[in-house]
């Protein structure tokens, strides 16, 4: 008799929702670029007689604070959940592609008139655009992965049906039919004798006449 085990599945719904090391890099290179962009407001942006710091300018506040807004919105959403991770990094890399566009003309202008019309407030806001970059590029990274584990989890937790185990065959012993005490005895050959057998005839073969024998008296003897 053959005996089947059943297999035993591979835990995987707390790798599911523990956080990955690659999911923790992101969230804290996040959390560097908004606090960096709040910093960056602060001190002077551009040199020059009438530059001041971001804050100071309403239109340009009110700019790097939507952006800032942005930053923490896409930590907040990639925290909420491994279901929304995907979403997270994605609006990351929209903001990281969106502020490349403002770190270029601002830069710009550093590399036609020179280093000198950069101050404290413009290097730390390319350090915050760079720092948010890089925690999206680790995001979507971490997102893929995410994915595909929750895809080999899915598999598993749920296996295709297996074909049941063959059972084998058990022949069950027929008993044979009691013979009739009170049957005749089927006749047979004598003692000593075997039965010949006999030849089937042939229908097709006429069958042969049968002659009579004519046995001849014998004379009787004259009377004397």
């Amino acid at each position: 008799m053959q005996v089947t085990y059943p297999e035993v599945q591979p835990d995987v719904a707390p790798r599911r929702h523990r956080p990955t090391a690659l999911e923790l890099t992101a969230a804290g290179l996040l959390l560097g670029t908004v606090v960096l962009h709040v910093v960056a407001m602060l001190p002077q942006y551009l040199a020059g007689a009438g530059q001041g710091s971001l804050a100071s300018q309403p239109d340009q506040a009110a700019l790097y604070a939507v952006l800032a807004a942005g930053w923490a919105a896409a930590l907040g959403i990639g925290l909420t959940g491994p279901a929304r991770a995907g979403v997270g990094a994605g609006m990351a890399a929209g903001l990281a592609v969106t502020e490349f566009g403002f770190r270029l003309s601002d830069l710009g202008q550093v590399f036609r008139y020179g280093s000198g019309q950069a101050e404290a407030g413009l290097w730390l806001m390319t350090a915050a655009w760079a720092v948010g970059a890089a925690g999206a590029a680790v995001a979507v990274v971490a997102a893929q992965r995410r994915a595909r584990l929750s895809v080999a989890g899915a598999a598993l937790s749920d296996p295709a049906p297996s074909e049941p185990a063959p059972v084998a065959a058990v022949p069950v012993p027929v008993p044979a039919p009691a013979s009739d005490p009170w049957a005749a005895p089927e006749p047979g050959p004598g003692p000593g004798l075997a039965a010949e057998p006999t030849e089937p005839a042939d229908p097709a073969e006429p069958a042969e006449p049968v002659v009579p024998e004519v046995v001849a008296a014998a004379p009787s003897a004259p009377d004397r």
